[in-house]
């Protein structure tokens, strides 16, 4: 059978669009209704400005904190690995901040202060506040850094969750001045024992490092060097009144002579 197939009217491409008048009323009440969502959206964008402008003085601040911070600040994860890495410890450690982010602050521990850290991180894990240890840390470039390290774990009782919070402080010019006087006193005392019978016997040591870099090269000269002198005193000294101080390259020596005993008249009374 043959279906009977409905006859459409034909498409009239010519045929003028219909317009539909709307009562002034609801074209007023259109306009007042855009209007008030234009008014919204003004309010809406001025306090997302507002936003990001707190946001980015937040960031601001935030930085100054972290990354320009005169110490060193650093979160580890369970493993040990760095998470998170200020330009501090960039520059303390001589690695690019990049490449500091997944590894273990362990390769910067010496091979002899290793099992003394590894103790350390155990005793800070099961701490509730901080605790300090002075260790050196190896640079990337070579060389050492002594710095004081603070570490705090941050722990919610989930161990994947566990973090530790890191302070590094760079005290290599305070036990460098505290060598100084160490050696300063050794030297002192080296005189006072070596002062006999009017000879004074004093020793010392050199130490000179020389720091190169260039574009593809970083070289350290360092040399090593002991001295011993030996100087005939001309006149007797009390041995108890020496002064040695060492300043600007020079090392000066006050020596105060004895008291030379001197004759006693007697007089002789005769019966």
């Amino acid at each position: 059978m043959e279906r009977d197939h409905e006859q459409k009217p034909p498409l009239n491409r010519h045929a003028k669009e219909e317009h539909v008048e709307l009562p002034l009323s609801d074209f007023q009440e259109m306009v007042y209704e855009l209007e008030s969502w234009q008014v919204d959206l003004e309010v809406q964008n001025e306090s997302l400005r507002e936003i990001q402008l707190e946001l980015a003085e937040s960031q601001r601040r935030s930085f100054e904190l972290f990354d320009l911070a005169p110490v060193g600040y650093l979160t580890l994860d369970i493993r040990g690995n760095i998470m998170d890495a200020n330009l501090m410890v960039s520059h303390l450690l001589g690695v690019p901040r990049k490449q500091l982010l997944g590894t273990s602050l362990l390769r910067f521990v010496p091979m002899k202060a290793r099992n003394a850290f590894a103790d350390y991180m155990k005793r800070v894990r099961a701490a509730e506040t901080g605790l300090d240890m002075e260790i050196a840390l190896k640079k990337g470039a070579g060389g050492e850094t002594e710095v004081q390290t603070r570490c705090v774990s941050m722990w919610d009782g989930k161990e994947v969750s566990e973090r530790i919070r890191v302070i590094i402080i760079d005290i290599s010019e305070r036990k460098a001045a505290e060598r100084a006087l160490r050696w300063r006193e050794e030297q002192s005392n080296q005189i006072l024992n070596a002062m006999n019978r009017d000879i004074l016997t004093f020793r010392g040591e050199r130490k000179q490092e020389k720091e190169e870099k260039g574009e593809n090269f970083h070289r350290i000269e360092r040399s090593f060097g002991s001295f011993s002198r030996t100087v005939q005193l001309p006149a007797e000294v009390d041995a108890e009144k020496v002064d040695a101080v060492y300043k600007d390259g020079v090392l000066q020596i006050k020596l105060k002579k004895t008291q030379k005993s001197t004759g006693k008249k007697i007089e002789i009374k005769s019966t």
